[in-house]
């Protein structure tokens, strides 16, 4: 039992906690995380196939909206709902029928830098389960790691590049925003985000955007250190498996794209402001 609790300082060096989470809990609530698959022993589980299979997983986002129902009716957020999840990726149709007006925010990571991440935070949940000296088990929750990424990826390149018709609804309030971007030029970069979508700014907010900044600076609950040869992964392996993907988002400079070079000048018109 001790390894399930008292361990938040080390939780949080992994993903850091804060009061508002994410809507991943909703999800998880009706059956649909990736949490399961982490902690499964089996190398082929019953959670891998039905959870990033793309059988109708409204039962799921029926409870996501029934939940947010009735936050908003006790608890409504001044100006908007921001939800984040990254199993969202797999479902983003399913995630447009419920809330046809949402806009949707994605951020995009050097790929050698989320899957090592990501591979290092499945270990840790499976560790807290199994003995860390099961090797195979270990190996084997690595291996479900890449195939969850691989998924994930899988279903964001296909969303964005089939033929317009198969869409269920023509969906263009998108904007795609580059990892190093967000977290180097903050203010300017949300900024920017929120002139997109038409959402409202102001003086409050951006000071109050500042403080929390300030108070909560990246690492400050901890960091977990991971790398690309502790999981057998190279640079080169990384950049011929996910070849799609990388050139759609991180090499090219699709349209809604944050490009920190294509946007200097703005930036330090924001900064200055």
């Amino acid at each position: 039992m001790d390894k399930l609790f008292g361990r938040a300082s080390e939780i949080a060096s992994y993903h850091a906690i804060f009061p508002i989470e994410e809507d991943v809990y909703i999800l998880r609530q009706a059956g649909l995380g990736t949490f399961y698959i982490a902690i499964t022993s089996d190398e082929e589980s019953v959670s891998d196939s039905w959870i990033l299979n793309l059988i109708s997983k409204n039962f799921a986002y029926d409870y996501h909206e029934t939940f947010l129902r009735i936050l908003n009716s006790v608890d409504a957020p001044r100006s908007h709902w921001l939800l984040k999840a990254p199993i969202h990726s797999v479902y983003l149709d399913t995630l447009l029928r419920h809330y046809p007006h949402a806009v949707l925010l994605m951020v995009h990571r050097r790929l050698d830098e989320v899957l090592p991440s990501y591979c290092q935070l499945m270990r840790y949940f499976y560790n807290l389960y199994f003995e860390e000296s099961d090797l195979t088990g270990r190996d084997a929750s690595t291996r479900r790691a890449i195939q969850v990424i691989d998924k994930f990826i899988k279903c964001i390149v296909e969303f964005h590049t089939r033929p317009q018709q198969l869409i269920d609804e023509p969906y263009s309030n998108i904007f795609h925003v580059l990892y190093d971007d967000l977290m180097g030029k903050q203010i300017a970069t949300v900024r920017r985000i929120y002139d997109h979508f038409g959402l409202p700014w102001s003086e409050e907010f951006e000071a109050k955007m500042r403080i929390w900044l300030r108070d909560n600076p990246q690492g400050k609950q901890g960091r977990h250190a991971y790398s690309l040869t502790e999981f057998g992964l190279t640079r080169e392996d990384i950049e011929q498996r996910y070849a799609n993907y990388i050139e759609l988002f991180l090499r090219s400079s699709p349209l809604g794209v944050v490009n920190s070079d294509q946007h200097a000048s703005n930036d330090t018109q924001v900064q200055n402001a």
